[in-house]
């Protein structure tokens, strides 16, 4: 049997033989499925990482920085493995400490070196502080010892000093706890109770001080010790009265006398 181009069919696909397509095509399909596998994620070790568009899984910030980046591969109980990926070691460090599972021996780390960006093993690098880092941790990964590295262990007793000393009210804000609502209510009525102490104790004469003065500056004079200058007295509302009394004036002085 041949097609429309004059090319003879394949003999699963002609009449009396179209059994055999039911046959081919599944395990065609079970090739491609197991193909698109083998392209994707291993099952061990780091995978390559979507740069800009990955995001920690700790800060929540996009990877970005391809020197100082971390994965973190985890185990279930079924033998699968997932990936976690962290911007920072610091991040890496802190958020697999925080899992219930940290202490899973299959559990893997893995860490770019400063270097070029390949992929080592966090356990066995060798960390270089005063790098700058996008989290601030300062750790530079390589995989060959140098002068002034830390190993793993004191590059996370090194993450945790910087956690402690800049990141930790943002992360942790239980850390910093807040003056309670009856201590600060305490304070406030001790001092409350020290003020009216200070201004109505008696003095050494046994007399009890006289009380604060709202116009106080009106009896110092300006000077030195009060740059305030003393407030002027109201002027009067009625007329001085100038000359002698008119005997009108007088009789109703007298007038009001008699009458009382």
């Amino acid at each position: 049997m041949t097609n429309p181009r004059g090319r003879r069919c394949p003999r699963w696909l002609q009449p009396g033989f179209r059994w055999l397509g039911w046959l081919v095509m599944p395990l065609l399909l079970a090739m491609g499925v197991l193909s698109l596998a083998g392209c994707g994620d291993p099952g061990t070790g780091p995978v390559d990482v979507k740069w800009d568009r990955v995001t920690c899984e700790r800060c929540r910030m996009v990877l970005s920085a391809r020197d100082y980046s971390a994965q973190i591969r985890i185990f279930k109980a079924d033998g699968k493995s997932t990936l976690h990926f962290f911007d920072d070691i610091g991040c890496a460090v802190i958020w697999l400490d925080e899992q219930p599972w940290r202490e899973d021996p299959r559990t893997q780390i893995w860490v770019t070196d400063w270097r070029n960006g390949t992929w080592i093993d966090a356990r066995t690098a060798h960390y270089l502080p005063g790098k700058e880092t996008p989290m601030q941790y300062g750790l530079g990964a390589q995989s060959e010892p140098a002068a002034r590295a830390l190993d793993f262990a004191a590059a996370r007793k090194h993450i945790y000093e910087v956690e402690a000393r800049f990141n930790t009210p943002i992360f942790n804000p239980g850390a910093i706890a807040p003056a309670s609502t009856s201590d600060s209510a305490a304070a406030t009525s001790g001092d409350l109770a020290q003020g009216t102490a200070n201004t109505s104790a008696p003095d050494a004469t046994g007399a009890e001080a006289a009380p604060a003065v709202a116009n106080a500056d009106a009896r110092v004079p300006a000077g030195a010790g009060n740059p305030i200058p003393p407030r002027a007295p109201a002027p009067s509302t009625s007329a001085p009265v100038t000359g002698p009394a008119t005997p009108d004036q007088d009789h109703r002085h007298q007038h009001l006398h008699i009458t009382e």
